[in-house]
């Protein structure tokens, strides 16, 4: 009630539980009046790609994805789904398609983007992918272990938990893109694989 811009945030559903959920772990309640919803996804995002992280502890299995390494597959994942026009559903066929399109031009920086102390996998995706030759343990961490969920709408689908997480990571790839006059190695290996394009129109 005392504050618009705060009312105005968790007016939406999806967001006053990730608020509610964030509230003290991210000491939120000091930056209300700086929050908008991109702060309080991205929090949510890179909090959830720790957890998963952590929960696999000792039991890591060797094609386990790293947070930066998932956040790149979340990120090519929304990228595809908004390139397509799709709302907030793609199947499981083309789920791995644009998985492994997305392995195979994946750069060797994403996989060191992850913290040192972390402990998570810091070898490049592409090394360990050659000791088993498999993607199939890529594209389960990526349909289990991200921001997907399983679309009871229809067999075999999936989606993200909210339609704002897609729109989220889709814009965070595309304004990597255009941050460098050349994008970073990473959104330009999304956009590659991706196909996605952006039109750019300047002010006279």
């Amino acid at each position: 009630i005392r504050n618009p811009r705060f009312l105005a945030l968790v007016s939406r559903p999806s967001l006053l539980h990730i608020v509610a959920d964030l509230w003290e772990k991210e000491n939120l309640s000091k930056r209300i009046d700086s929050l908008n919803s991109a702060d309080v996804l991205g929090l949510f995002v890179s909090r959830s790609y720790r957890m998963q992280g952590r929960k696999e502890g000792d039991e890591q299995r060797l094609m386990s994805l790293n947070s930066a390494e998932r956040d790149y597959f979340m990120q090519g994942v929304a990228t595809y789904m908004a390139t397509e026009g799709l709302n907030n559903q793609i199947s499981g066929e083309d789920l791995n398609q644009v998985i492994d399109k997305l392995i195979q031009v994946i750069p060797d920086s994403v996989s060191t983007e992850t913290s040192v102390t972390s402990g998570e996998e810091q070898r490049p995706l592409k090394h360990r992918l050659h000791e088993i030759e498999d993607y199939e343990d890529v594209r389960t961490d990526v349909r289990t272990c991200g921001l997907l969920v399983d679309d009871p709408v229809a067999s075999n689908t999936f989606k993200f938990g909210h339609k704002s997480f897609m729109e989220y990571l889709f814009a965070c790839a595309a304004k990597e893109f255009l941050d460098l006059s050349q994008g970073t190695e990473k959104a330009r290996a999304i956009f590659n694989a991706t196909g996605a394009q952006l039109e750019i129109q300047l002010e006279q």
